[in-house]
Order: structure tokens, then C-alpha cells, then sequence
């Protein structure tokens, strides 16, 4: 009796359906480039018409190059984005934490300033437009943005993250908050 039981409980814990891995650290970077391989991969986003994505860290004969990778309409994975330059900026690192919708990837993450050499700075993106960038004023306010974080996008395409404010730019977070 003691075993039936046992096997019991065990059942109910199983998976319905094996599970099956469509990305691995050291697997080939999804765009292709020889000699680069996945080195670290964060976590997933889905959105409600069955798309999901994630950020992948890739590294080797290019250096280390963010990327992310999925379906904003589900199917077959593919590269959605990767480090580029939008205006002055130059990204260099994605977070982990972003937001999909069926139309638009919204994340976070730093840059380089190409015209002044300034590094480290942070911004939120929705696709290639600039939702927010550290330093720049906050619209209807005359305070400056610091720190943004969670970046993610509603099912209807309108971007939101968490940030700080400042009365200066460069200046200490004074007060934080969630933005739409």
C-alpha cells in the first residue's frame, strides 16, 4: 500500500510532456557568427498571443554581444535584436528584465555615448526608439532621470519601467517610481 501511494504522489509531480531545449549556454550564437558562442541566458518573456523571448549573452571572436532571441508571435526562435547604435548611443549590455508584446521588445540597459565617450549609461528602449535616457529630463517635470530598471511593454505596446528621479542630471536618486 505504502508504494502505491508513493508511486502515486510521483506521478502527479511528472511533467505532462518532455521538455525540450531551444537554447544552451555554449550552443552557436543565433545570428551566426562563427566563432561566438551563448555564454549565459536570462530570463524568459511571453506575451498573449504565444510569443516569448529572451536576453542571451554571447561571447567570443566578437567580444561579448547581447542579444535577444524568440517569437513575438510564437513559432520557431529567432535573433529579435543585438547591441546596436540608435542616435549617440552605442548599447552594450542588456537586462535581463524586458517585455514583449505581439508588436514591440521593451528593455533596459547601458550605452556609450559615441559623441562624448561617456560610458555606463543607462536608458529604456522600445524596439529602436528611446523611451528614457539617464541624464535626460523627465517630460512634464524638471527633473532629470537616474536608474532605470524592469523595463517591460503591455500587450497593447505602451512601455513602462521603474526609475529614479533627480533635480539635477548626474545628480542622487531622490525619489523612485513606476512610469507608463
Amino acid at each position: 500500500m505504502h508504494n502505491a501511494i508513493t508511486l502515486a504522489s510521483l506521478a502527479l509531480i511528472a511533467p505532462a510532456a518532455a521538455q525540450t531545449a531551444l537554447l544552451r549556454e555554449a550552443d552557436p550564437s543565433p545570428d551566426g557568427t562563427v566563432g561566438q558562442t551563448i555564454d549565459g541566458i536570462g530570463a524568459p518573456a511571453v506575451n498573449q498571443q504565444g510569443g516569448y523571448a529572451c536576453s542571451i549573452d554571447t561571447e567570443g571572436t566578437n567580444g561579448d554581444v547581447w542579444q535577444f532571441w524568440g517569437n513575438l508571435a510564437g513559432g520557431p526562435g529567432v535573433l529579435l535584436r543585438e547591441e546596436t547604435t540608435i542616435g549617440t548611443l552605442e548599447q552594450t549590455l542588456f537586462s535581463s528584465a524586458f517585455g514583449i508584446s505581439s508588436s514591440a521588445l521593451t528593455y533596459s540597459g547601458n550605452a556609450t555615448d559615441t559623441t562624448t565617450g561617456t560610458n555606463g549609461i543607462q536608458a529604456v528602449w522600445s524596439d529602436d526608439t528611446p523611451v528614457m535616457i539617464e541624464d535626460g529630463s523627465v517630460p512634464g517635470t524638471s527633473d532629470f532621470w537616474t536608474f532605470p530598471q524592469s523595463a517591460g511593454v503591455t500587450d497593447g505596446g505602451v512601455p513602462y519601467f521603474r526609475a529614479g528621479t533627480s533635480d539635477t542630471p548626474g545628480g542622487s536618486t531622490l525619489r523612485r517610481g513606476l512610469y507608463f
